[in-house]
């Protein structure tokens, strides 16, 4: 009895996670929905943009010439909370990094590739195995950054199922207005 209530209370919390519509959830991001072309009124360069990923709130904040220009929802690793310190610890990074790549990718639409990782994140690993948070053995990782979903999975960002194995996943519309407009070098911050 005991088993089968747990079953059905998780078949009723997956339809629950897969029944957000993206109108019930996009009401909490700024400018969402809204294409970046009708929201900055000059030529759009790349070199004027930056990126303040938020962790607690699920929230990427694309600033142009330092002003929120428009907000959008993602998810990341499913430890959201920790710091990244090491390869398969499933932990989005923190810190200020930049783009390094712009590609498509065959299964996540886009990949903007972050420099992770950078001289903060080497120093964070390398205190971690001094105070034995991590093994000795352990590896920093890296080919971290953020990336669309798998068609059709969309509704795993709007239902807040922190999937990745460190990166920032976005909806697949999202991730690519992204990759139209940001350049190699733009400024990344990632924060709890």
């Amino acid at each position: 009895m005991k088993q089968s209530l747990s079953i059905l209370l998780f078949v009723l919390m997956s339809m629950m996670s897969s029944s957000f519509t993206s109108s019930d959830e996009n009401a909490n991001y700024y400018n969402y929905g809204i294409p970046l072309e009708q929201l900055i009124h000059e030529p759009i360069a790349a070199n004027h943009f930056s990126v303040l990923v938020q962790k607690s709130s699920y929230t990427l904040f694309l600033k142009y010439k330092g002003k929120l220009i428009k907000s959008y929802p993602c998810v990341f690793g499913p430890d959201p909370i920790n710091d990244k310190r090491m390869e398969g610890d499933k932990r989005t990074p923190e810190g200020n990094f930049f783009l390094t790549d712009v590609r498509e990718h065959f299964i996540w639409g886009y990949f903007l590739e972050i420099n992770y990782p950078n001289p903060n994140s080497w120093q964070k690993h390398h205190n971690a195995k001094y105070t034995q948070e991590i093994p000795d053995t352990a590896s920093i990782g890296g080919d971290l950054g953020l990336h669309g979903v798998v068609d059709g999975l969309e509704y795993y960002i709007d239902g807040k199922n922190n999937w990745t194995e460190g990166c920032v996943a976005m909806k697949n519309h999202d991730i690519i207005e992204l990759a139209e407009h940001l350049g190699i070098g733009t400024p990344i911050k990632i924060v709890y």
